[in-house]
């Protein structure tokens, strides 16, 4: 067996469930706030990054798209956002997002755009890509916070690392949300 090692020439792809991570985090979103670009930046490692992807659920209230803020201010600061028109109200649950998120590693491992794939996610739904992509040769790290990580997930992946302890909170300036 050949023990993948890393280096800094690696091409690195993030894929981020962003409903996964706040959910799993249980921050108070009016004070607190994840610090997106820095986590890549932890993930990446001195690694090239290629492109860092949010999916996530457009979240619809009286026609209006409230979610669409937090959207553009994340492709403002280099992401790439794919957010799914597939909110459903009545379960109060995203649908299509992971499925999303699944295809787009593979498809990209596929074009051969990179060399590892960094899932940053808990949810055992990705381990049939997680293993597509590996299949293509390709590495694939995880990183959630560890008690909402399947097994199986964690099991499939090459590398697992744990969310809890890393530095990815910011408070925001609390002025901004009240008013001062």
């Amino acid at each position: 067996m050949t023990v993948y090692r890393s280096t800094d020439d690696d091409r690195v792809m993030v894929f981020i469930d962003l409903r996964n991570v706040t959910e799993g985090c249980g921050t108070d979103p009016e004070y607190l706030m994840i610090d997106f670009e820095g986590l890549v930046d932890r993930l990446c490692d001195g690694r090239r990054l290629i492109r860092a992807f949010i999916f996530d659920g457009k979240h619809i209230v009286n026609g209006d798209d409230v979610s669409k803020t937090f959207h553009d201010l994340l492709a403002y600061n280099g992401f790439t956002v794919i957010a799914r028109d597939c909110y459903s109200h009545g379960e109060d649950r995203q649908k299509e997002v992971d499925v999303a998120l699944g295809c787009e590693m593979v498809v990209r491992a596929c074009r051969d755009q990179y060399d590892v794939a960094i899932l940053v996610s808990g949810d055992r739904d990705f381990v049939p890509a997680v293993e597509h992509v590996q299949d293509m040769g390709k590495r694939v790290e995880v990183t959630s916070f560890d008690s909402s990580t399947s097994i199986g997930l964690k099991r499939a992946c090459d590398l697992f690392r744990p969310l809890d302890g890393m530095p990815i909170l910011m408070m925001k300036n609390p002025c901004q949300t009240e008013g001062c």
